[in-house]
């Protein structure tokens, strides 16, 4: 009970803060301009886009006990991490500091940087894809359908050359060590 006040005052404390710097009419002008049914379905977007990377990241975990929660606890504080801290790595390094205990630091890292892959990968795509649409004058268009065959013949080099490595008897090793991680 006395966290859950603590967290509250917290929470009206930084409320208070940020009235004080921008002007209440600007945020309710604001707040009435705002379809609550946009407002609505853009927050539950939010919400379920980080669940749905909390379960993402507790797949690339692999199994152990009792990781569902810690996975969306992690992936909230490293949201706020995000937010409120400077510079990029914040919110990983937040998630690695819930889960390591956990899983291990070898297993969080190797899960971290394959959620950043991912990440890449489905941002690069949406982008490919979204291209089209977006009204791109020709020489630009040009530039990026390259530079976006370059990089797609890249991931499937790497794609290869992971399988072959994993498959390798010479790295049986270090599949096995990945594995355990």
């Amino acid at each position: 009970m006395v966290r859950w006040v603590i967290r509250a005052a917290v929470s009206a404390a930084v409320v208070a803060i940020l009235l004080s710097i921008i002007p209440l009419d600007t945020v309710l002008d604001a707040l009435r301009r705002t379809s609550v049914w946009t407002w609505s379905a853009s927050v539950v977007v939010f919400f379920a886009g980080h669940y749905l990377n909390a379960i993402k990241l507790r797949v690339v975990l692999g199994p152990a006990e009792g990781l569902n929660s810690a996975c969306v606890r992690a992936q909230y504080a490293g949201l706020v991490a995000n937010l409120s801290l400077p510079g990029l790595a914040g919110g990983d390094l937040v998630r690695a500091a819930y889960l390591a205990p956990l899983v291990g630091v070898k297993r969080v890292t190797f899960a971290s940087i394959a959620d950043r892959l991912i990440d890449t990968g489905t941002v690069l795509m949406l982008v490919v894809v979204a291209l089209p649409f977006a009204g791109v004058p020709p020489g630009i268009a040009r530039v990026i359908q390259d530079a976006s065959l370059w990089v797609a013949a890249g991931a499937v080099i790497a794609l290869i050359a992971g399988i072959v490595v994993l498959r390798s008897r010479r790295f049986s090793g270090l599949t096995t060590q990945i594995s355990a991680a």
